[in-house]
């Protein structure tokens, strides 16, 4: 199964609105990861390396100030979606553009 790593913004959560959007979204299909990052951003850097060469992902979200982080953890993997765009139609189908780099 894919893993979807998402990061989160500034003052939200792994269980915020997008966070809970993509587990829906995505239900069975993708393995998504929310987690809470650290209000630091030298923390959330770490953080995020590590849980990145820890897990593996095969996409990275990024939403706000998770959109900044992006980039950084892309130096351990090469996908990544800078700024958050999911469709979501009648049929809970999903769209989102991945940029490879």
């Amino acid at each position: 199964m894919k893993k979807l790593l998402f990061l989160h913004g500034f003052y939200a959560s792994g269980q915020c609105v997008p966070a809970m959007a993509l587990h829906e979204a995505f239900d069975g299909r993708v393995e998504v990861l929310t987690p809470d990052l650290p209000m630091h951003p030298k923390e959330a850097l770490s953080f995020i390396r590590e849980m990145c060469e820890r897990e593996k992902p095969d996409v990275i979200v990024g939403n706000s100030c998770g959109s900044f982080y992006t980039p950084t953890a892309d130096e351990v993997h090469q996908y990544y979606v800078p700024l958050i765009e999911i469709i979501l139609n009648n049929n809970c189908d999903n769209q989102i553009n991945i940029k490879k780099r």
